[in-house]
């Protein structure tokens, strides 16, 4: 209790510390987040600053402190919106944060430490003394997976986000103690964690995954694992995936220094998107500042939006290298890059709430009349109405009778070819098979390949994912989970799921809302490969 008290004390002391330290360092939480400002893109960024000896430091959250400047043009980009990620003495956010903990329970946590109890035990008590000091109810959603060598994928997918402080000391307690003969899929629990937080990042949420162990990735199906769990391989296959799922990994390492079990190195590679996310805990004192040290960090996190970076979304076609000033000084900092894909960039969000005031206000101030835009439409849609009364209106005053009559034959000529079409429709309908429904490679990798739709649901996919149809891209454009097809009554829709989009006939289809398919149209993913329904 003593030994508890005297690291909270000295926690307290650092924290007070670092509110005053001067800025030494800044970093980027995530690479530039494109979002919708009205019908423009801006970026949202978030930012971490550390002082001269890499503790957390507190960022101003005045507008006015930072400048934005593209360094290919030496512009500046428009900042119009700051505020803090946590504000956790009005218990408030700018988006509810989603934490995974993938709690590592090889064999190996039952070593003692230098307490005399395992590091299983100690680790358990420094997790939950922290949840209950720092869960803020409304902002924190924490799951907590334990994992080892034997169903992995699925433990970790059946993991639940809780969103009170008792629901997540509950799974806590739930964490089974390790067996001796388990070994560590460290990969593998990464790989299956990373989509689940993917889908929050997607719906506007922080996702944040930690990783605890205290060994390195070992896994020996011949002994009993799960099969099929990544080996050697795994680690540039789950740096590649986080790279393209863009959540932040903070990884944890509670083994001993020298000990060939202990692979510090692969966890600094795992760490996203940088490797000072990566944090040694040799001890549970060492454990339990840990915590509270990335707990300092994400409260003295901000959030900055700035832009517009362009007129439209479609001309972010180059990379564009940002720069940061934080009270006009040029600060050291990571590389800060904006990375456009291959196809079409895509809107992560939209400005919301408070943002979207201060983006409205920053336009009344920058502009004292109305956009030149706005301008041009409007005097298009003056000539627009001024053609359509010359076409439509003076006819008829000329030629009322004969505008009526003709009115009357289009009418009626119209109603018999809807009549016609609508019976050709039913004979077709009649005549579908459904049960032959399939699609066929015309271009791309494996042309003629075919495959039936005999399912209710058919998921498509890039080769080695858990889908129905999965499609080898070696640039690997399209998404593990690209689309689904469902066959509801006598249709088929397609509905997209992927980052670098779905395209019928050429045209561009919505994410996550269900299209209905037509015989012999053409589906391209992403750029990779063209199907067609038959």
């Amino acid at each position: 209790m003593k030994r508890t008290l005297g690291t909270l004390i000295l926690l307290s002391v650092a924290w007070t510390t670092a509110a005053h330290a001067q800025i030494a360092r800044i970093s980027f939480a995530d690479k530039p987040r494109l979002v919708r400002c009205g019908e423009r893109p801006c970026f949202r960024l978030l930012l971490d600053a550390t002082d001269a000896g890499g503790n957390p430091a507190d960022l101003p959250d005045r507008i006015d402190a930072y400048r934005v400047v593209d360094l290919r043009s030496g512009k500046e980009v428009p900042a119009f919106y700051v505020a803090p990620l946590v504000n956790p003495a009005s218990g408030s956010g700018e988006r509810p944060i989603y934490s995974m903990l993938l709690f590592d329970l090889s064999g190996s946590m039952n070593r003692t430490t230098g307490g005399g109890e395992s590091r299983y035990e100690a680790a358990i008590r420094v997790l939950q003394n922290f949840i209950a000091r720092h869960f803020t109810p409304g902002v924190n959603r924490w799951a907590i997976a334990g994992f080892h060598s034997k169903n992995v994928v699925n433990g970790v997918r059946n993991a639940r986000f809780a969103d009170t402080m008792d629901g997540v000391l509950a799974q806590s307690r739930l964490l089974e103690r390790p067996l001796p003969t388990n070994n560590t899929a460290l990969y593998s629990a990464i790989e299956a964690a990373l989509p689940m937080l993917r889908q929050e990042k997607d719906k506007g949420n922080e996702a944040r995954v930690f990783v605890f162990t205290d060994g390195k990735n070992e896994v020996f199906p011949e002994r009993g694992d799960d099969a099929g769990l990544l080996g050697p391989e795994g680690l540039e296959r789950v740096r590649r995936e986080a790279d393209e799922e863009r959540v932040e990994i903070i990884t944890i390492g509670f083994g001993a220094r020298g000990d060939s079990g202990f692979d510090e190195q692969v966890l600094q590679s795992l760490a996203w998107p940088k490797p000072s996310n990566y944090y040694y805990a040799g001890d549970e004192a060492s454990l339990a500042n840990v915590f509270e040290v990335d707990q300092k960090k994400l409260v003295s996190r901000v959030q900055l939006t700035v832009g517009p970076v362009a007129e439209a979304k479609n001309d972010l076609t180059s990379r564009i290298p940002l720069r940061v000033y934080v009270e006009g000084k040029a600060i050291d900092q990571d590389e800060l890059l904006y990375v456009p894909p291959p196809m079409t960039p895509v809107y992560e969000g939209a400005i919301a709430g408070n943002e979207q005031t201060a983006f409205a206000s920053r336009l009344g101030t920058a502009r004292s009349g109305p956009p030149l835009v706005f301008a041009r439409v409007l005097i298009l849609t003056v000539y627009l109405v001024l053609f359509a009364v010359a076409w439509f209106g003076i006819p008829r005053l000329i030629w009322p009778q004969r505008y009526r009559l003709a009115r009357a034959r289009f009418a009626a000529a119209n109603a018999g070819s809807a009549r016609s079409q609508r019976a050709v429709t039913v004979r077709a309908a009649g005549q579908q098979d459904l049960s032959r429904a399939r699609l066929e490679i015309v271009e791309g990798p494996n042309v003629g390949s075919v495959f039936t739709l005999d399912k209710d649901v058919v998921t498509i996919g890039i080769a080695g994912s858990k889908v129905d149809w999965g499609i080898p891209d070696s640039r690997r454009s399209i998404s593990r989970h690209h689309c689904d097809i469902r066959r509801q009554g006598e249709r088929f829709f397609l509905t997209d799921h992927s980052r670098n989009g779905t395209f019928i006939n050429g045209q561009a289809i919505p994410m996550d809302e269900p299209v209905p398919l037509n015989r012999n149209d053409r589906i391209t993913l992403a750029d990779a490969v063209t199907l067609v329904f038959r």
